[in-house]
C-alpha cells in the first residue's frame, strides 16, 4: 500500500475538523451544566430565596435540573425559615424565663446566688 502525501493531509484536515466539531458541540451542550455549577456555587445561606433562571436553548434534561434544583429549595428556605421562626419565638422565652427565675431567685440583687 502506497500513501501519498495528498491523502495524509487529506486525513489529518478531516480529523482536525472532526476533532473541532465534537469540541464546539461538547462546549455548547456543557454550557449549561457550568453556568448551573457556577450559580450553584455563588448561594448562601441569604439567598435560598433565589430561583436560578433556566439557561436558553438548554435540553429537558437540563431544564428538569434546574427546576429540581429551586424545588429543593424552596423546600429548604421553608424549612429554616420554620426554624429560625421557631428557636426565635423559643429562645426569647427561655430568656424571660430565665431572668424572671433569676430575678425571684435572687431578689433582684446583684451577685447573689441563683437558685
Amino acid at each position: 500500500m502506497q500513501f501519498n502525501l495528498a491523502g495524509i493531509a487529506a486525513m489529518l484536515l478531516i480529523t482536525a475538523f472532526g476533532t473541532g466539531l465534537a469540541y464546539a458541540a461538547a462546549k455548547k451542550a456543557l454550557t449549561p451544566i457550568r453556568t448551573f455549577s457556577h450559580t450553584v456555587s455563588t448561594i448562601t445561606e441569604n439567598d435560598l430565596d433565589i430561583p436560578i433562571q433556566e439557561h436558553a436553548g438548554s435540553s429537558s434534561e437540563t431544564e428538569l435540573l434546574y427546576r429540581s434544583f429551586n424545588t429543593m429549595m424552596e423546600r429548604l428556605n421553608r424549612s429554616f425559615s420554620m426554624q429560625k421562626k421557631f428557636f426565635g419565638k423559643g429562645s426569647a422565652r427561655a430568656k424571660k424565663s430565665t431572668c424572671n427565675d433569676h430575678h425571684k431567685c435572687t431578689g433582684g440583687k446583684v451577685g447573689a446566688v441563683v437558685c
